[in-house]
């Protein structure tokens, strides 16, 4: 496979596994982002996100490389022992740095020098993540091209406000839950530097979340952290970049038309604040303040 898609055949077998051992699961996180906006290789840099900033070469299996899976926290335990029996090697080591919520800390002083590898390493878009609440290491697994970590999250840490997932088949217009390898509703690849993956066709499909339902799970997320400060505040700017890179310059406009029109009412503020296209250029609200009055709503709501 190529470099882009070195996540689509990892996703592919951790979800046959689960689905063999009867749990639920999805696939989230960076390589859903793929399906709909520019599909990142890891590592990624922000320098590296446009030719027109061309980089010296470097070993992209020197790092983190991903795939984040959720599960129902009834059957999380299942889940880990499904994939501890395939084979998977379960880390329960407390010195891991995947226990950090920062894959790759800043060492030395401003000013310092660093090696190319070590500076993208620092950029990585990846670099800053939630810590999952069980992780394994699968280098032996995929060594060509190399994939490292295997994340597992139960359902209601990052998609709390969905109804809990099941192995149901998915319905060809469903709101939530798309199959990646649906061509109909996946925009296709294209030789833009900024496409998207493209439906998953030589693999067995993976359960996932529509472009709506992604938008939405990243804005509930970013507002869980809202009112965190300090050094807490970069969990809010962890799921605003995902958010960014979902709906941002990469995006077609057309998709982005579709997209809103697919929102829950009270997330199309936020996304015309995010956005502003001409359809919602008149919208005055700040990112911010959109993002304000709707964490405002879910706490009513009691959705937080």
């Amino acid at each position: 496979m190529s470099e882009i898609p070195r996540g689509v055949k990892p996703a592919a077998d951790v979800a046959q596994i689960l689905n063999r051992a009867q749990v639920p699961n999805l696939l989230f996180g960076w390589w859903v982002v793929g399906l709909y906006s520019q599909a990142q290789p890891f590592p990624v840099s922000s320098l590296s996100l446009s030719p027109s900033f061309p980089l010296p070469s470097f070993n992209a299996d020197s790092f983190t490389q991903e795939i984040d899976f959720i599960v129902p926290d009834g059957q999380f335990e299942s889940g880990i022992r499904a994939l501890i029996d395939a084979g998977f090697q379960y880390c329960d080591d407390p010195k891991c740095p995947e226990l950090v919520y920062d894959r790759f800390p800043r060492k030395g002083k401003i000013g310092d020098k660093y090696p190319i590898t070590e500076l993208l390493a620092n950029l990585a878009l990846n670099g800053w993540h939630e810590i999952a609440d069980a992780h394994f290491h699968v280098e032996t697994q995929y060594r060509k091209p190399k994939f490292t970590v295997l994340s597992l999250y139960k359902q209601s840490r990052l998609l709390w406000a969905l109804p809990t997932l099941t192995l149901d088949p998915v319905p060809a217009n469903d709101p939530t839950f798309v199959l990646t390898n649906d061509a109909a509703r996946l925009p296709p690849r294209t030789p833009d530097f900024y496409s998207s993956s493209g439906p998953w066709l030589d693999v067995p499909a993976v359960k996932t979340l529509t472009y709506a339902a992604l938008f939405e799970a990243f804005i509930r997320l970013k507002c869980r952290h809202l009112q965190e400060r300090g050094m807490a505040e970069w969990r809010t700017d962890m799921w605003d970049e995902r958010l960014c890179y979902t709906v941002g310059g990469t995006a077609k406009p057309e998709r982005l038309r579709a997209l809103r029109e697919n929102l829950t009412p009270q997330f199309q503020a936020v996304f015309d604040a995010h956005t502003r296209t001409a359809e919602n250029i008149a919208s005055r609200a700040t990112p911010r303040d959109a993002m304000n009055t709707l964490y405002d709503q879910l706490v009513a709501k009691g959705e937080l």
